[in-house]
């Protein structure tokens, strides 16, 4: 049997360990950064059913998002939100389309 399949398993335990710990640094960081979607919305000054309306989402998903009942948007439903966020004039862009 290859032994780097029963080191490895420990090696990678003991690295989390010292990165919990701070006694080593991550070598890459994942940043999930997540939108605000009521906060994009009330931005645009619109109501849940104009936004949801002018992205082709049901009113429920966006009620949702903002209520905290669904887990929040992923995938191209998370880069556009982003996208608007950072640069509203897309979503009317988006929404007369």
């Amino acid at each position: 049997m290859n032994p780097d399949i029963i080191y490895a398993p420990k090696a990678s335990l003991k690295e989390a360990v010292d990165i919990n710990n701070r006694v080593k640094q991550t070598k890459r960081v994942a940043d999930f950064e997540m939108p605000d979607v009521k906060g994009i919305r009330e931005k645009l000054n619109l109501t849940q059913e104009q936004f949801a309306e002018g992205l082709a989402y049901s009113v429920e998903t966006i009620k949702s998002w903002e209520q905290g009942r669904r887990n929040n948007p992923s995938g191209i439903s998370r880069k556009v939100l982003l996208t608007i966020a950072r640069n509203p004039a897309v979503y009317w862009e988006i929404a007369k389309s």
